[in-house]
């Protein structure tokens, strides 16, 4: 954060400066000697006035957005107008086997096992086959409830005629939770409507309106892309933080874009948020020292977390330096010399492609 410019003295500091004025208007009377009046005197002087030096260092960190605390900060959001981002419920389908013809009904209460994180069926169905497939929503908004298929839910409580686990589903896994906007992301949006003021559809604008929806990490915008009056927008979303893959919008998540940009756009513009892709770039690495798993698995977090920070969709694509892919694998922890055998170089995404982590072969 910034520098307030007011640095409150310490306890040291103020008992100094109070002993030095108590003794210049006292006579034969020196504060500095343990237990005598005027030693108490200023020790407890110096801590009432203490409490007062931290309670204007406090009033300087909010005067700023750049320094303000969570409470104050959002009464700068509101003088600009930028809401933080509310968290938001995961959803989908679960599978559980059962006596054909019983019925899982909306309302029944389910949990993921490892942990117990609660959702309830909102689409209920019927076995058909020996499996029912239900919907299902989480009961606390965020992303932990998230789940990739395969994972075990289990029923709450018995539903007669139904197996107690199921699974989630392959087509429609629980996805779409996300947490409440983080305080630093809230506070750089606040510092861009300063910075920035909103305009009549300048390129901070379109990125602004992008940012407003949950998820939605950086924006790329390239005017006049399809011509004039046009406007282009590319997008990545935060994803969990660690795999590069997750950071390809969703369906849901590029309409939730179009829908937020067409509600602020000039109306003379034709705006298109472009789908992109993820394009998976597998590795052949030579490493020492060798065959130790910890040391492989630093070398892919450091590279998922490459891709991550360089990912720039665009209408031209963009590359990726082998400098930059070899520094990475530098980075990782107990790495002490590499060779990357493939890709020999350099590694370019085309139009709309966002270059994500393949396989790592080690050899």
């Amino acid at each position: 954060m910034a520098d307030t410019g007011y640095t409150p003295p310490t306890q040291s500091e103020l008992i100094a400066r109070i002993e030095s004025d108590y003794n210049a208007k006292t006579n034969n009377e020196d504060a500095r000697v343990e237990f005598s009046p005027g030693w108490i005197f200023t020790r407890v002087l110096a801590g009432a006035v203490r409490s007062l030096h931290d309670a204007v260092a406090y009033g300087y960190e909010q005067i700023l957005p750049t320094t303000a605390a969570e409470f104050w900060l959002g009464e700068h959001a509101k003088i600009r107008g930028v809401s933080r981002i509310a968290a938001t419920f995961a959803s989908g389908d679960l599978v559980f086997t059962g006596t054909n013809g019983t019925t899982l009904p909306a309302g029944t209460e389910v949990q993921r096992v490892e942990d117990g994180v609660s959702a309830t069926v909102t689409i209920g169905g019927t076995v058909v086959a020996g499996t029912v497939t239900v919907t299902v929503q989480a009961d606390e908004a965020g992303a932990a409830p998230n789940s990739v298929a395969g994972v075990k839910w289990e029923l709450a409580g018995t539903v007669a005629g139904i197996d107690a686990e199921g699974e989630v589903d392959a087509t429609t896994p629980i996805t779409g939770g996300q947490d409440e906007e983080s305080l630093e992301d809230w506070r750089e949006r606040i510092l861009i409507a300063w910075r920035q003021p909103p305009g009549a559809g300048t390129v901070a604008d379109y990125e602004r309106w992008a940012r407003e929806v949950s998820g939605v990490d950086r924006v790329f915008v390239e005017p006049l892309e399809f011509g004039a009056g046009t406007v282009g927008v590319r997008f990545v979303v935060d994803g969990d933080g660690v795999d590069s893959n997750t950071i390809i919008p969703s369906p849901a998540e590029i309409a939730a874009v179009e829908a937020a940009i067409d509600a602020n756009r000039p109306v003379t513009a034709a705006v298109t948020v472009t789908p992109v892709v993820s394009s998976q770039v597998n590795f052949t690495i030579q490493v020492q020292p060798s065959g130790l798993a910890s040391v492989e698995q630093a070398i892919e977090d450091e590279l998922n977390q490459m891709f991550i920070r360089l990912a720039a969709p665009s209408s031209s694509g963009y590359i990726i330096q082998a400098s930059q892919i070899s520094a990475a694998i530098s980075s990782a922890e107990g790495e002490e010399y590499h060779i990357v055998t493939s890709p020999a170089g350099a590694v370019a995404a085309s139009s709309n492609e966002v270059l994500t982590l393949g396989t790592v072969t080690f050899v």
